[in-house]
């Protein structure tokens, strides 16, 4: 593709051009249509050729030429001593200070922006240009009183899961933080004025589970849940590895501090098959599926088809959602593609990784080297262009090369 040469050729000694250059360079290679271009930028920023956010009011007018030099810039920043020590909180200034040389100097603004759409920090409300780096935070938790009376209790498993789910998270709902102070490493306080969730991530049990209590209850519990949803979809990997639960409503289970939870997916293939009652594999007590997916006041109407059913239920909560964060005022301004995240994350692992592990990547994976920078260059640099190749038409693809890449680094 000529367009995709000249923003390589440019690249070799450039890290960003402005979008009018792009639009010349276009222009000159027979593509004139605004929406062409914008399509095609798109495009390339899929494939890794550039970033160019165009949906940004910012970011929009420039063409990152070199993803490397914005997330070299940007883990730059926190991987900066004062920053961790400050449990990931920092200001415009430090930046400023941080990101001083020539190379970021007139780019700093659109750094911290990128910062921003990769999910990597948020603004403090409130505060004067201060924002935090979820993945910094303070490991302990905080203190805070919970009324253990009445939760709703929800829980995600993960066969596999990925890093960063809660990171992400926490930048979503980052307005609802408790006196954004209640959120750590691993959790946060959600408090809406009406009622508070509590959402926790046990790591090493590949679980993230989720209490809400207070007044309208469910009304938060359905935002939380759908945001989460958002972001597991996100992950090709986690199709059909992670599972959410809900909690047994038989009453040895209400008055347990560890009930029974059934897998979501198992309840609604029981009513698709016309199974009403299901067995508690704690008490061994039959309970209601209807009662266990939606609210007891408002049961189904078995009558109707429980696929049509299922789908007016999904497409309202998706509705109810949107109403309530236009509502609540959490704008999620900046929605970027999960692959985007997954190859800054991967290009960060490439580039750091060994050599000799890295040549045994490039071996396993049997990537052509005509695609790879030679063995000279720089590893950042043979690190993007083995991504690039596995995200291309004859490349392996993300999943392959991360299930290789944790054979080889374990």
């Amino acid at each position: 593709m000529r367009v995709r040469a000249c923003l390589e050729n440019y690249s070799q000694n450039r890290n960003y051009i402005p979008i009018e250059k792009y639009y010349e360079l276009c222009e000159q290679n027979g593509f004139a249509d605004r929406d062409q271009l914008i399509s095609l930028s798109r495009y390339l920023h899929d494939l890794g050729v550039c970033l160019h956010f165009h949906e940004d009011d910012l970011l929009k007018k420039i063409l990152i030429l070199k993803p490397e030099w914005g997330t070299t810039a940007v883990y730059t920043a926190l991987d900066t001593q004062a920053v961790k020590e400050n449990m990931g909180r920092f200001s415009r200034t430090q930046l400023n200070d941080i990101w001083s040389d020539s190379e970021y100097a007139d780019m700093q603004g659109e750094l911290l922006q990128l910062m921003v759409n990769f999910k990597l920090c948020y603004p403090i409300p409130g505060s004067n240009n201060e924002y935090i780096a979820p993945q910094l935070l303070d490991i302990e938790q905080p203190e805070y009183d919970w009324d253990d009376s009445n939760n709703l209790l929800l829980r995600y498993h993960y066969d596999f899961m990925p890093k960063g789910i809660l990171t992400r998270f926490i930048v979503e709902m980052h307005r609802f933080i408790e006196g954004q102070k209640l959120v750590w490493k691993n959790g946060v306080v959600l408090n809406n004025g009406s009622a508070r969730a509590e959402v926790i991530e046990y790591y090493h049990k590949g679980e993230i589970r989720i209490r809400v209590s207070g007044n309208r209850c469910r009304d938060l519990l359905m935002v939380v849940s759908h945001e989460l949803d958002e972001i597991n979809a996100s992950y090709d990997r986690l199709r059909d590895k992670c599972h959410k639960l809900t909690p047994c409503q038989c009453n040895p289970c209400k008055v347990s501090d560890e009930p029974y939870f059934f897998p979501i997916a198992r309840l609604y293939k029981a009513l698709e098959v016309g199974t009403y009652q299901i067995q508690c594999q704690s008490s061994f007590k039959n309970v209601d599926v209807r009662q266990l997916l939606y609210d007891v006041q408002n049961p189904i109407n078995i009558s109707e088809p429980i696929s049509s059913k299922r789908e007016e239920v999904l497409k309202s909560a998706e509705i109810f959602t949107a109403r309530h964060k236009e509502s609540w005022q959490v704008q999620t301004e900046y929605k970027i593609r999960s692959d985007v995240q997954q190859r800054i994350r991967l290009s960060k692992t490439l580039s750091e990784l060994p050599k000799v592990q890295f040549e045994q990547l490039i071996f396993v994976l049997d990537a052509p080297h005509e695609y790879l920078a030679g063995d000279t260059s720089a590893q950042g640099n043979r690190a993007i262009d083995l991504l690039n190749w596995v995200k291309g038409p004859g490349g392996c693809g993300m999943s392959e090369l991360e299930a290789v890449l944790a054979a080889i680094t374990q």
